[in-house]
């Protein structure tokens, strides 16, 4: 029943969206593959002509033989009083051969296009799924099928034969080296051995390019693919957990460049060892650079174990907290952010996940990450002992509380729980300090509590569409309405909650506002 009041929302259309609609939904059928290819071509884009090519013909074949497999009847023959606009030709319904080849379209070009034409392919794709609905040729289900046919047709061109890296090439990078401020002081020799990216930067690369002085630079490309920006990955986060860990993170490359570079200067300030900051510059639309010094040594990931390791381990660790110290949190550190030099020196070298917006419990995250990749590099021996010497017990105490999968981020708790190390770390630890740790607390309850709007919420939608889905038949009872009663109606209903705050303000020994006190009462109303 939902779906069949979905279909006859978009299906009674007025007229109006007639033409529109009709225009658009062309987008979606098998000539726009040849002309899209053609576009590519006069672009000389001769590559992706041909990917356009086997993506949008591989989707229209692969849904007209889900069409037959499925046998799925059309609306006009399931349902009665069904508006076909334009002309339909007769076929099977499920999934849509127009969408799915938009959507095929839309995700074999999505490495070849700027962000806002990557965002205008997808509009595009969902305008042809409206218009299929609304020319009465496919259910709302039919349009999904079409979506996720072309979705994974356009993935599999890509996983067979590759996409491009977007990333700004050589020239590109060059004037943006050109464009720099002179150091203060010349950088002083090093090598190349410091890892240009640590592999958990998704949205990152690294470059090393040589410095006029001597010593050479780091210049790290950031971009806008990154997790932590995606609305749908921060919304889930919000409904699941009613909590935002990207909120104070920015969004555009500029201003991600701009944030790692404050944070570099803020944190040197602060007496951390950290590369100094040369500059941010914007490389074309999709592309900053952050360019700083180059560290030379070894990963801490990379150290064999021994006391000298273990050492260096807990200056690390001295040195996430003079980052705390700062007001700066690492965000969630792993091995390959610290460097040690040939002196035996510890540097934080990445600082992107970082934030300024650092508390106690923040900080005690930062641990507990560093913590478990200590644990999963070595053993969970180890890991205890560095912390029990690099923290006093309060910060102990505070990293059990962390060593929560709820805590963790997404990485972490893999890697935890494929080695099974947050029992046995909670466990040494507990008994170095001499602390109980809290039990492990479950997602199931807070997930499902945090659900319940949600569902409500569907419920609620589902009740009401029907009324929504005949809305001709609403309009209609509008017009020959009687708005004078209408009126003394709204009035009479507004008049109860008046009434029931002058009855309060009446049971009531204290002296309440009639204005605050009806406002109240419509509150509980709601609720209710």
């Amino acid at each position: 029943m939902f779906e069949v009041n979905a279909f006859r929302l978009v299906n009674q259309l007025p007229p109006a969206f007639a033409a529109p609609l009709l225009g658009m939904m062309q987008f979606g059928a098998l000539a726009a593959v040849g002309l899209f290819a053609a576009v590519a071509l006069v672009g000389r884009r001769h590559r992706l002509a041909r990917y356009l090519t086997l993506g949008g013909g591989g989707a229209w074949l692969v849904a007209k033989i889900m069409q037959v497999v499925v046998d799925q009847e059309p609306p006009d023959i399931v349902l009665r009083h069904v508006s076909l606009h334009g002309s339909v030709a007769p076929g099977l319904a499920f999934p849509s051969t127009h969408v799915a080849v938009a959507a095929a379209l839309a995700t074999t070009a999505a490495p070849y296009l700027s962000r806002p034409n990557r965002r205008l392919a997808w509009w595009l794709v969902d305008v042809v799924g409206v218009a299929r609905v609304y020319v009465g040729a496919h259910f709302p289900i039919d349009v999904i099928g079409g979506v996720g046919v072309g979705w994974a047709v356009g993935s599999l061109v890509h996983l067979l034969v590759g996409s491009p890296r977007r990333l700004p090439g050589a020239k590109a990078l060059g004037a943006a080296l050109r464009d720099l401020p002179p150091l203060p002081d010349p950088l002083p020799p090093r090598g190349t051995n410091e890892r240009a990216v640590p592999p958990q930067e998704r949205s990152a690369e690294g470059h090393l390019a040589q410095n006029a002085e001597p010593g050479q630079l780091m210049l790290k490309v950031v971009g806008r693919d990154d997790i932590g920006a995606d609305w749908l990955y921060r919304a889930w986060r919000l409904l699941v957990f009613r909590r935002d860990d990207e909120r104070q993170r920015p969004r555009d490359p500029r201003e991600l460049a701009e944030h790692e570079a404050y944070l570099l200067l803020l944190a040197r300030q602060g007496g951390v060892e950290v590369p100094r900051l040369v500059g941010t510059r914007l490389v074309g639309e999709e592309h900053a650079v952050v360019v700083r010094e180059s560290i030379a040594g070894t990963p801490l990931d990379e150290l064999p174990m021994d006391e000298a390791a273990k050492r260096v381990i807990v200056d690390a660790w001295q040195q996430l907290h003079r980052l705390h110290a700062a007001g700066i949190t690492c965000g969630s550190p792993t091995l390959d952010a610290f460097v040690v030099d040939g002196e035996r020196r510890v540097w934080i070298v990445e600082l992107a996940g970082g934030s300024t917006a650092g508390d106690q419990h923040r900080f005690a995250h930062d641990d507990a990450e560093l913590c478990v990749a200590i644990a999963q590099r070595h053993s969970v021996e180890v890991a205890a002992r560095c912390a029990a010497a690099a923290l006093d017990h309060d910060g102990v105490v505070a990293l059990l509380g962390q060593l929560q999968p709820l805590s963790l981020s997404a990485r972490t708790r893999r890697v935890a729980r494929r080695g099974r190390l947050l029992i046995p770390l909670r466990s040494q630890l507990g008994q170095l300090v001499g602390a109980e740790p809290a039990a492990i607390a479950s997602p199931t309850r807070v997930a499902v509590r945090n659900l319940l709007p949600l569902l409500g919420a569907l419920v609620a939608v589902n009740l009401l569409l029907p009324q929504v889905g005949h809305a001709q038949a609403t309009l209609d009872a509008l017009r020959q309405a009687r708005w004078t009663w209408l009126l003394a109606l709204c009035a009479a209903a507004i008049a109860t909650y008046i009434a029931a705050a002058v009855s309060l303000m009446g049971a009531v020994g204290r002296r309440l506002e009639l204005g605050r006190t009806t406002a109240a009462q419509l509150a509980a109303a709601f609720t209710n």
